[in-house]
């Protein structure tokens, strides 16, 4: 089992325009800034199910810095339909993650 604690800090702003009585588009923006204060439980191990191998202990992490992440998301809904995309960009690690989303309103 593992704890641990990552607090969060961010904004985000957001404006949505409806096009027409069916249709919307809404943006938004949002930067964040998060820290991972470390293991909470000192007897975090883990195990593999349904073995034998017992229990190992977690490594402990090197993450002294925190994560500052940019983010940007699209929504575009036409009745009960949608399609979303968004990005996110971490400063300190300079990676990129993107993801595409369709939604389906019952």
């Amino acid at each position: 089992d593992y704890f641990s604690v990552k607090p969060e800090i961010g904004m985000k702003v957001k404006y949505k325009k409806d096009m027409s009585m069916n249709t919307s588009i809404d943006t938004s923006l949002d930067l964040n800034y998060q820290y991972q204060l470390g293991i909470v439980d000192r007897k975090n191990k883990v195990t593999v199910e349904d073995t034998n191998s017992g229990y190992y202990s977690l490594p402990k992490g090197n993450n002294s810095k925190g994560e500052l992440n940019l983010g940007f998301t699209l929504n575009i809904d036409y009745k009960n339909y949608g399609i979303m995309g968004s990005i996110q960009y971490d400063v300190v690690t300079k990676s990129t993650n993107g993801s595409v989303g369709f939604k389906v309103k019952f």
